[in-house]
């Protein structure tokens, strides 16, 4: 049976692993459509040894996904919300989920409208 390439180490490590309540914690990242919330998302994840490698995203991602990694022995749930306003039920579920959210806006642009 094949487990894809990106989860493999992680799967195998912490499938059955059990967390206390005081050990997990939710992290939204928000922001406008194309500003790499994903990339971010791909670069915790290798950076955390839950991804062996890094993946090519795209951008324009129309649900929230959940991306679970271990860190000093806290599983972090990382909540990739969508970008586009048509999708804002996902960041609002997304928030209400997170104890924490962390907004990607563009380094030299300013703030965007729905950031």
């Amino acid at each position: 049976m094949g487990k894809t390439a990106l989860f493999t180490n992680y799967q195998e490590e912490t499938e059955l692993k059990q967390y206390s309540a005081k050990n997990i914690r939710n992290i939204a990242i928000a922001g406008h459509s194309g500003r790499g919330k994903s990339t971010l998302t791909q670069a915790l994840l290798y950076k955390s040894g839950a991804a062996e490698r890094l993946v090519k995203t795209e951008a324009g991602t129309m649900e929230t996904t959940v991306n679970p990694l271990e860190w000093n022995n806290t599983k972090i749930n990382i909540l990739d919300t969508p970008g586009l306003f048509d999708f804002e039920g996902g960041v609002s579920e997304a928030m209400r989920a997170a104890g924490t959210a962390l907004i990607v806006l563009q380094a030299g642009g300013g703030v965007d409208v729905g950031a």
